[in-house]
């Protein structure tokens, strides 16, 4: 009991640990398996990467020296500087000697960068270099294999024989500026430097980054250890927020009936609330079932994952099920998830498949929905962005063009932007009442519908919103099935299409899903807070 009471008030403490595990963890390594694809016509962005990685950590001495005598091509010394700056292999001067994951050290320094210059040659710099690292099977560094001299030779012509040096061209540039030359260095000095980088670069994070990094998908990666702390936050963050409220209602409560008995005591009505709420607090804990794992269970569990990520790794690398791969951690991170209900009744459900598009602030995306759900049930359905949305405006919903006679009834939309732990929004429609049911009634070759965001349901207090119980599952494969224990989750779990049930919040059902029905997952939490 005690445990249970104390994960309900401990998550920041937990928070900050887990942030230093991420930190000091290192995942499953493998040699031999950092190559992209078997075919050696395709770009290998990790080898890329490595090779970017290497001349930076060579090149850093060089850079730190010239990096403010070239201010109309600064970008290029201070990106040698910025990634050449860790990974060393010592740890000397405040620079770390290991770095556990380059590829997203890579992505982080260019897009501090691009955000920093904005507009002009130096952000055009950086974006050739991307574009060479993700595209260009050479990447963007060369090697000078004979003796001669590179450009004029350098400062005080030293700067000659076998060197290694950023390609002007994949900079985007015609001509090969004099930093180029003052930033060469020699081969054996790049070779030092490749061995700490092979050495950071053979670990199933670096690969399952790198084969995020190449689908040029919106997003963050996470590794398999921070995966598996944001499965225990969320669950952390489900138990807290159960017991809070509890808190918060006896609170409420207490207040009321002191305000009810004697509306001039304004100290006692006060009085009345932190013990009505630390005794429901006190409740609601020992009833909770669930104790928070260990640092070093989540590291047993991450390092599973890795594991089984390398295992599929070898068998799919150079294949076209290597795409899998790149959906599975693509779909955690990038575009949104729409949510759909459909109304009651028999007319309701329809083999409609309209087409939605997600209109931001910076980019919009569309899709036609696999599906449209039964009467009375729900689906969800992921759609992907390779670009940044930015702040959602409105959704507009397309029926099919063809006049087919087919009918859909819409209850309610609910739509989470970015990966597993992005806020889900619930929509409305400006042109119905509200609460109205069904919220939209669409026709194939009708016209539109446009959604918003619900301003008003976004503003609601934490605590006042409804809280998720559980997910229910059902028998027969129908949401509307008689009870199944065996397929009860709890709120922060899963829920895909090997599931029939409902997510069973503080206001009622919601959600019902039949077997197959899920195109994407979700989670009660989901459900239950918009």
């Amino acid at each position: 009991m005690a445990s249970r009471a104390i994960c309900t008030a401990a998550l920041a403490a937990f928070l900050c640990i887990a942030t230093f595990a991420v930190v000091s963890y290192k995942d499953q390594t493998v040699s031999g398996f950092i190559h992209a694809s078997a075919d050696t016509k395709k770009v290998d962005v990790l080898h890329n990467i490595i090779a970017l990685k290497s001349y930076c950590l060579a090149a850093y001495d060089h850079a730190r020296i010239t990096i403010n005598n070239h201010p109309k091509v600064q970008s290029i010394t201070e990106f040698v500087v910025m990634y050449g700056q860790e990974g060393g292999g010592d740890d000397l001067g405040g620079k770390q000697a290991h770095v556990e994951n380059i590829v997203l050290e890579y992505a982080n320094v260019l897009g501090a960068l691009i955000q920093k210059y904005g507009t002009g040659v130096n952000k055009y710099i950086l974006q050739n270099l991307d574009k060479s690292i993700r595209h260009n099977p050479k990447g963007a560094i060369s090697i000078q294999r004979d003796m001669q001299a590179l450009g004029n030779g350098g400062a005080n012509g030293r700067k000659y024989g076998h060197l290694v040096f950023l390609n002007w061209k994949a900079l985007g540039l015609t001509d090969m500026p004099s930093i180029i030359v003052e930033l060469a260095v020699n081969h054996p000095q790049y070779l030092m430097a490749k061995t700490n980088t092979d050495k950071a670069a053979s670990n199933a994070d670096a690969i399952a980054a790198t084969l995020f990094l190449q689908s040029k998908t919106y997003g963050h990666y996470s590794s398999f250890l921070q995966r598996e702390i944001a499965k225990v936050q969320r669950k952390m963050r489900t138990e807290y927020n159960y017991v809070a409220k509890a808190a918060y209602e006896a609170s409420q409560e207490a207040f009321e009936q002191s305000y009810k008995e004697d509306v001039t005591a304004f100290f006692e009505h006060v009085a009345t609330q932190a013990p009505a709420s630390r005794k429901a607090a006190k409740k609601a804990a020992e009833n909770l079932p669930w104790t928070p794992p260990t640092m070093e269970e989540m590291k047993k569990r991450a390092d599973e994952a890795a594991k089984k990520f390398i295992e599929d790794y070898k068998k799919k690398a150079g294949t076209d099920d290597a795409a899998n791969l790149v959906r599975e951690i693509t779909e955690q991170a990038g575009g949104v998830k729409v949510i759909i209900e459909t109304a009651g009744g028999d007319n309701a459900g329809s083999s409609m498949q309209p087409t939605v598009d997600v209109v931001g602030k910076l980019h919009t995306i569309s899709t036609k929905l696999n599906a449209v759900p039964g009467a009375g049930s729900t689906i969800a359905q992921h759609i992907p962005s390779q670009k940044a949305l930015g702040d959602i405006t409105q959704i507009v919903i397309h029926p099919e063009s063809a006049v087919n006679h087919k009918s859909w009834a819409c209850k309610s939309i609910s739509i989470q932007v970015g990966g597993h732990d992005g806020k889900t929004f619930k929509l409305v429609n400006p042109d119905a009442a509200k609460d109205a049911v069904p919220m939209f009634e669409m026709k194939s070759g009708g016209s539109a519908v446009t959604l918003v965001i619900d301003k008003a349901a976004a503003a609601v207090g934490q605590y006042d919103k409804a809280h998720c119980v559980k997910f229910k599952g059902t028998a027969g494969c129908s949401g509307k099935g008689a009870p199944d224990d065996s397929n009860d989750r709890t709120c922060s779990d899963t829920i895909d299409s090997s599931l029939s049930g409902f997510c069973q919040c503080s206001d009622g059902p919601r959600a019902r899903i039949d077997c197959g029905a899920a195109t994407t997952t979700f989670t009660c939490d989901q459900i239950c807070s918009v």
